[in-house]
């Protein structure tokens, strides 16, 4: 099971933002993905990794378009092992766009 934490609460943050078709914003982000992983022994564990992104935002009328590009990663311990990106590996992730509709006050 995952949780997303970040966005959506950005989102409400800037859902009272007027709308302007074409203009571009910059907004960062956190986002915390908690899950779960069972192991041989151990059972089951839980998983915490946190990113950090930057976006361009475009909007177009109810519409909103991010070219999200992430900037760090980092992963929580789990039985003892620690998991890291290196910086350069991360900045090479590709960005992802994720488009956004407004339907009625919610997006």
């Amino acid at each position: 099971m995952h949780r997303l934490r970040g966005w959506p609460l950005l989102l409400i943050l800037f859902s009272s933002v007027p709308a302007r078709a074409g203009a571009d914003e910059l907004w960062a982000g956190h986002q915390i993905l908690i899950g779960h992983r069972k192991l041989p022994i151990l059972g089951l564990l839980e998983t915490r990794t946190e990113s950090f992104h930057l976006a361009c935002v475009e909007r177009h009328g109810d519409r909103l378009l991010l070219h999200q590009r992430t900037c760090r990663m980092e992963v929580a311990p789990v039985a003892g092992v620690h998991v890291r990106f290196l910086p350069e590996g991360v900045l090479r992730m590709p960005p992802s766009l994720i488009p956004y509709a407004r339907r009625g006050e919610r997006w």
